[in-house]
Formats: structure tokens, sequence, C-alpha cells
């Protein structure tokens, strides 16, 4: 900890950020990021006499006129430029004026998190990092990315290496507590301490990875969606040996702010696209609407899962024809290869050319039968969203000429009779029938524990169940 005051006086006092971001733009021990990933990411600078773009930070790209960043990295004696498109390669992007927008509080209080509005109409750089819903908080030992334009390297005793890498870099890193920087902030720094414990901030570190001042502004990601921006590193003279802080954008005066500022329209939580609906619909056709509450499988994480139970909030006398869950025998004898299940979903029955999907519903209610296959080349697939469910426990199924649509989402997966899954996803959202589908497994040990517990169902007898209840055989 012992450079840490020089770096935090200078960043945040508003001294001069250049002398320490100029030797320091990197994400230590990352690694290209992929060409399709962080294309949102931007770089933020100053124009230098030459007409050269010099970048001090990074930022990310969350609507067509809006980025968001560090607020220590705006500097009112420089020309201040963002430079688009940075992503998947040098010499290439849009170099463009904003204007910054700060978050002060209710006490006329600057916070370290800033928005740069692009002053002239951007039709060239269209992806965007999607905003956390913020359903389920971050928490210690969450794995989240960081990135910015940064040697991998270090020099000895983990000395920083002044390079820079021309190729955007990322790195893994996990969330952390951040008790032990905010003592030592408050023991050692009291005038930094003064102008920054008012705000909301959490901690990531990783063994042989970390970020520098150069990196600030970024965008720290989880599951595929913007929960941080980088704030500052922990030593900026040697890497890997502190925490790095980063502003918490679920924090709810920052998010607000954000969306109020921009427009952006709220990020839906699972919660609410539910009670956003008029209710669930027993019987189906005609059948009758119910108001229901939702209960969430929250693991020992604090992660949620995409399986859900949806309590009717008042008595069912009408509709008592029920799914039996499954006995869940084929713990002990698995599922193969080809088996039959069947699915079921009033989503499209139609595609298109080249297999196309083609929205739509049909008035009766469709069923297939479909085959159980090996997911391992979808759980090969390092994209995006194979990161948001890695943790979740489900299988797959795919048969030629059959696929689920959008809509059939939440329908029961059977087998036997019984009810084994439930369908969440299609792995190929334009076009049908090219890849496996996913549903969540009901037989998986936490999910039966959870459902038999919240539902006080009696857990379902297994043949072996059975027999070991007898006193005697013969």
């Amino acid at each position: 900890m012992g450079g840490m005051t020089r770096l935090l006086l200078l960043l945040w006092a508003g001294v001069t950020v250049g002398t320490v971001v100029d030797l320091q733009k990197r994400i230590i021990g990352g690694h290209d990021c992929e060409k399709t990933e962080r294309v949102y990411h931007v770089q933020v600078g100053k124009l230098l006499s030459n007409g050269k773009f010099d970048f001090q930070c990074g930022g990310s790209l969350i609507g067509a006129q809006w980025i968001l960043t560090a607020a220590h990295c705006w500097n009112d004696t420089w020309i201040m430029r963002a430079h688009l498109g940075v992503h998947p390669g040098p010499g290439q992007g849009t170099i463009v004026e904003v204007t910054p927008h700060f978050f002060m509080d209710n006490q006329i209080r600057k916070h370290d998190i800033m928005l740069l509005e692009i002053t002239k109409r951007n039709i060239h750089h269209t992806t965007f990092i999607q905003l956390s819903d913020c359903g389920s908080p971050l928490t210690v030992g969450d794995e989240v990315q960081i990135a910015g334009h940064a040697s991998t390297t270090m020099g000895p005793n983990n000395i920083r290496d002044h390079d820079t890498s021309l190729t955007l870099q990322c790195a893994n890193t996990e969330v952390v507590d951040c008790t032990e920087l905010r003592t030592c902030l408050e023991n050692n720094y009291i005038l930094f301490w003064a102008s920054r414990s008012y705000e909301h901030w959490l901690c990531c570190q990783k063994d042989k990875v970390d970020a520098s001042p150069g990196d600030s502004g970024g965008g720290v990601v989880f599951k595929g969606k913007l929960y941080g921006v980088h704030s500052f590193t922990g030593n900026p003279t040697h890497a890997c040996v502190e925490a790095a802080g980063f502003m918490d954008v679920c924090k709810e005066e920052y998010m607000d702010w954000i969306l109020d500022t921009t427009g952006i329209p709220r990020p839906q939580t699972l919660w609410d696209k539910v009670k956003g609906c008029v209710g669930a619909r027993l019987g189906v056709r005609p059948g009758r609407l119910v108001e229901f509450k939702p209960n969430f499988f929250m693991d020992n994480k604090g992660r949620r899962h995409d399986i859900m139970l949806l309590e009717l909030t008042k008595p069912n006398t009408d509709h008592k024809k029920y799914e039996v869950v499954s006995k869940c025998e084929y713990l002990s004898f698995p599922f193969e290869k080809g088996d039959e299940v069947q699915i079921a979903g009033h989503a499209s029955t139609t595609k298109g050319p080249n297999n196309i999907r083609v929205p739509g519903e049909t008035v009766k209610l469709q069923c297939a039968n479909t085959e159980v296959v090996n997911c391992q080349k979808l759980r090969n697939c390092q994209s995006v969203y194979w990161q948001s469910v890695e943790h979740e426990h489900w299988l797959c199924y795919q048969r030629a000429g059959v696929d689920t649509s959008p809509g059939d989402s939440g329908g029961g997966v059977v087998f036997n009779g019984m009810l084994y899954g439930v369908h969440v996803f299609t792995s190929n959202p334009t076009h049908a029938c090219v890849e496996a589908a996913g549903f969540m497994d009901v037989c998986k040990e936490e999910y039966m524990d959870w459902i038999v517990k919240t539902t006080g169902i009696p857990r379902p007898k297994t043949f072996w169940g059975k027999v070991k209840g007898c006193v005697s055989c013969g």
C-alpha cells in the first residue's frame, strides 16, 4: 500500500491525471479480447496540438449518444474527445466530440462516475452494453470481466511495465470484500477518505490480474451486463498486490441518474417482467386468468437460476389436473442420448427460407417429441450467454425438423408421463432447427429440494423408495 497515497491524491484531487496515466494504460494478466466481445468499448482522451488522439481512460457505449465512464477522466484544460469503435482492431473507429454530465449528490458532492453525451448523431457505432437489471447483486467470489488497452506483462517483483497494447485486453477478476481497503483509507489517508467515503463502490482482485489508472472508466461486466465502472487501483507502482475499486452502477441513486439523464429505459428484472403480466391462464383455452406471486431459486452464492415457482394467490378449485413431478429414478439410470421426451407450447410453428424463425403463436397447444442429446457442443461455446448460465443445471434436446420457439420457455419437458424439466432456451434465436435447445433439470437435487420445500408437495417416491419401506419381502 506504500505508493497508494500518491495515486489516490493525484487521481481524485484533480491534479493532472496524465502524469500517471500516460505510463500505465494496461490490464495486467489479460488476453486479447475476442473480436465479437467488448465492441462497445470506448477510449476517452485528449486531442493533441498535432491533431492526434491521446487516450487517457476507457468507457462503455451504453446508448447511441451516451458513454459511461469515470469522472476523474475529464480534464477541463484539455480538448476532450471520445474514440468509438476502437475494438476489434487498431486504425478503426471514429473520434467524436462529447459533453460531460457529472453525478452530484444532494449535498452537491461529485462522485467518480460520469456520462459523456456524443454531440453529433452516432449512426455508425450501434453495439451497446446493456445495463444490469440489478436483480441479483454481485457477491464476494463472483467473477467479473474488466478490459483496457494494456500489456499482459509485469517486471521483476511485480513492478508495472510501461508498454501498451494496440489491441483491447480482457481479463477476469473476482469480487472481494472491500473492508480491508476501506479501513486502510480511513486510517491512513484521511484527506482521500474524506473525499471518497460517501461514494458507492465495490472491489475486485485476483491473483496475477490487475488494472491500472489508464484503464479507469472501463466497464466491469458480469454475465454480459454492465455492473460497474473501474475507478482506481490499489497500488500505482506494483501490480497484483492490492484490490481495485469500481463504482457500483446498481446503486439506486446512480442507476436513477443514468436513466434520467440518458432516457434509456430501465432494465427489467425477471420479476418486473412477471408482475407486468395480467396473470397466468389456467386451463388455457377457454380457461381463466389468475393472480400469482413468484418464488425464485437462489443458490448458495446468491445467484438466480432460470427456474421459478408461481404461487396462486387465491384458492384454485376449478383446475385440478396436475403434472406429476418426476420420481427422478433416472438419477440412478441417467438419460441417455436418444431418449425421447415431449415438449409443448403455443409459440410459432412455422419457419421461413433457410430456417429463419417467423414470429407468431397458435390457438391450439402444440406438442412434439424430441430427443435428449449431449450438451457438450453447447457447453464448449465460449459466449456471453454461456457465462450467464454455466452455474445452472440443464440438459439438451434436439431432433431434425423439431424445435421450440420464443414463447415456449417455461413449458414442461415430459418423459414417461412425468415432469423432468423446464424449457429455458433455444440456442439459435434467429434460425430454427439448427442447434440443440436446453431445459432446466428438475431432478437436480438442489432444484427438487427447493420445489418440494417451497410447495409442500410430498417428495415423489422412487421404486426403491417404495421397496425399502417394506418390512420384509417374501
